[in-house]
């Protein structure tokens, strides 16, 4: 359940604050979030960039069982950072990869959820050693409308403006590459400053869109923060 409107802002600020505090400090754990509802290939993708990356990054994978992947359970992301922060933590002097935690989000859950999930963890220490490097979303433009311009319910909401970096399009055909489709045009109109990426089946093809997705500091870009926080208030 979200929290009321003036004190998620107040928690997301004083979490932003932490984070940007730990940020002189070790970060010892970049979180990359791919998003997506069912049939986006969010899998797909996810698979691809952990594969193509095992050489340089040690991934840590956060992705609910089938049995709860139709809602978002905070409690067992909070458990999950705890246990790999505490690893980390004691292995930071041997380490000699980057570590990255990959969370996959269920079903069709808000992005916001499982930002504020992550940016208000009771442990204040953890805070001081993570971030969430970029977020991305996977579209798959024949699975996000009803009927005519009626989007599937949580579509937009997951490419909001301030809670994703990248939009990645997983359905590309030769036409794609030239011209915007409709779902890239709604898009488009709701969050101007996003990246599109194309991807047939979650499969990248440039590594400047694989970079995209694994920034380590694209989601605190301060225009991303103060979009965010109008996004609260609205």
């Amino acid at each position: 359940m979200l929290l009321g409107i003036h004190e998620s802002v107040d928690n997301i600020m004083a979490a932003d604050k932490t984070l940007a505090a730990g940020e002189s400090s070790d970060v010892l754990l970049t979180i990359s979030i791919i998003s997506g509802i069912p049939g986006s290939y969010k899998e797909n993708l996810a698979n691809f960039i952990t594969k193509l990356t095992q050489e340089r990054s040690r991934w840590v994978i956060h992705k609910q069982t089938p049995e709860t992947s139709h809602y978002f359970d905070g409690s067992k992301l909070e458990s999950s950072l705890s246990y790999v922060y505490n690893v980390l933590k004691k292995k930071a002097n041997a380490a000699t990869k980057s570590s990255r935690m990959l969370i996959i989000t269920p079903g069709y859950t808000d992005l916001q959820t499982v930002v504020n999930a992550i940016k208000s963890h009771p442990n204040k220490e953890l805070l001081q050693h993570i971030k969430i490097g970029a977020v991305t979303t996977c579209v798959e433009s024949s699975a996000s409308f009803l009927s005519g311009y009626t989007t599937v319910p949580g579509v937009i909401n997951q490419c909001a403006q301030g809670w994703v970096n990248n939009i990645v399009f997983t359905n590309v055909s030769e036409s794609a590459k030239h011209e915007f489709s409709p779902i890239q045009t709604l898009i488009r109109a709701v969050n101007p400053s996003v990246s599109f990426i194309l991807a047939n089946k979650g499969e990248l093809t440039r590594s400047q869109d694989i970079e995209l997705i694994l920034s380590d500091s694209a989601f605190e870009q301060q225009s991303l923060r103060r979009a965010r926080f109008l996004r609260q208030w609205s």
